[in-house]
Formats: structure tokens, C-alpha cells, sequence
């Protein structure tokens, strides 16, 4: 009789390709089950760059870092910290289709833990970021643990002067004064978001 093995997750393969490598950005979020579909593709951080490859219908993408911080173990999964993956997220926001996303997912999360979000947010310390979070985040204020002092401190910390919130310059169609930015109609109903 022949034993049959466990087969190896996706994100079991994707955390032990290097020493330190972690799921990150969407691929975390669909660990964390925060999605509404299955991707095939699996982003890979690390402070070791790797070769891309597929396996088993699985594309391995390789994200280069500086370090594993904001990193835990989940049932022996090394993923982003939920703050980090929404920080993460929002900074590699590039189109209206990645923000559209990125809003549904935020409205699947029960809690979001504000301290943390901004202690990401400092050790990033990036001031387009800073606005940019804020900006989302203050859609959600008091929903998510998301309170005035955190929203206070990003914008104190936030951008000084007005800039867009993506390239796509023709449909950012909203200036948001608060955090500068040209950016995107949002809604303040999260059911209604985008």
C-alpha cells in the first residue's frame, strides 16, 4: 500500500520559498478571507528576490523587502499583519479597478485595528500615504475602530501640499481637502462605496 503524503497549501508553498518569505498584499487578504474569489496567483514578500514561477496552477509573484516586520504566524503561515496588508494595499493602488477592490474587501473586515494601522503608518513614514489612508480609513471612522485622534494624526503627518491619488488624472474627479488630494468619488455609506 502506498502512503499518501499532505499536499502543501498554496500559502504553506508560498512562505517557505525563502527564510523569510510571507504572503502579502491580496494574497493576504484571501488568507485572511477577505475576498470574494480565488486567485492563482500568490504574492510573495521577502527580503530574498526569487524567480517567479508557476506550480501546480499557481503563479508565485516575488516582492522585494526590506525586512519582516508587521509579519505573524498564522497556523504556521507567515502573512502581513492585517493593518500592514491595508497599508500595503492602499499604497499599491493604481487604478480605479484596484480601488473598486480594495473598497470591497475593506467592507468584508469586521475590525480594523487603528493603532496599528498607524503604527505601520509611521514606520513607513511616507507623507502621501498618510493622506491616502486617512482618506479611505475616514470612511469607515468609529465602524472599525477608526477613531478622530488617529484620523487627527494622519493628517498631521499627511501631504502639506494637493496631489492626485493615482495617475489616472482623468478620473480622479473629487478634491478632497482635508488630505489633498485629487482622488476618486468615494461615498461615505460603505454600502454604497465607489
Amino acid at each position: 500500500m502506498k502512503k499518501k503524503g499532505i499536499i502543501p497549501t498554496k500559502f504553506e508553498i508560498a512562505c517557505n520559498i525563502t527564510k523569510n518569505a510571507y504572503i502579502s498584499y491580496h494574497s493576504a487578504f484571501e488568507f485572511y478571507g477577505y475576498t470574494n474569489q480565488v486567485y492563482n496567483e500568490v504574492v510573495v514578500s521577502s527580503p530574498t528576490q526569487f524567480h517567479d514561477f508557476t506550480f501546480e496552477h499557481n503563479t508565485y509573484r516575488s516582492k522585494r523587502v526590506k525586512n519582516t516586520l508587521f509579519v505573524e504566524t498564522v497556523n504556521n503561515i507567515k502573512v502581513s499583519s492585517l493593518a500592514k496588508t491595508i497599508v500595503d494595499s492602499i499604497d499599491n493602488v493604481k487604478t480605479y479597478d484596484d480601488l473598486e477592490e480594495l473598497i470591497n474587501i475593506l467592507n468584508m473586515i469586521p475590525l480594523i485595528n487603528g493603532n496599528e494601522v498607524l503604527a505601520y503608518l509611521k514606520h513607513v513614514n511616507k507623507t502621501i500615504l498618510y493622506s491616502k489612508v486617512g482618506l479611505l480609513l475616514s470612511f469607515y471612522e468609529d465602524d472599525y475602530n477608526i477613531k478622530k485622534e488617529m484620523l487627527n494624526e494622519m493628517k498631521k503627518h499627511g501631504l502639506q501640499i494637493a496631489r492626485n491619488f493615482t495617475s489616472e488624472k482623468h478620473r480622479l474627479n473629487v478634491y478632497y481637502k482635508d488630505w489633498k488630494l485629487h482622488a476618486y468619488n468615494i461615498s461615505k455609506s460603505k454600502e454604497e462605496v465607489i
